[in-house]
């Protein structure tokens, strides 16, 4: 959190761009047709961060160029 407040959760990583033929296993949903996944469900301290598994099915073993968006709060 590089802000100078607290930022209220959950948290939404949504994963925008992903190539056909790859899934996002850890899924927690979909967002505008890209998949996401909730993160935390506290609030985010200023200067403090978080990390979470990213599990991903890519039976061609193709690059993952992708985008991410992080949303605070509900969708």
């Amino acid at each position: 959190n590089a802000t100078g407040a607290a930022l209220k959760g959950p948290f939404q990583v949504q994963f925008d761009a992903l190539p056909a033929g790859i899934t996002l296993l850890n899924a927690s949903g979909s967002h505008n047709g890209s998949p996401y996944v909730t993160v935390n469900d506290a609030a985010l301290a200023p200067g403090a961060s978080f990390t979470f598994p990213v599990l991903y099915l890519n039976p061609a073993k193709l690059g993952l160029p992708y985008t991410n968006k992080i949303y605070s709060g509900e969708f």
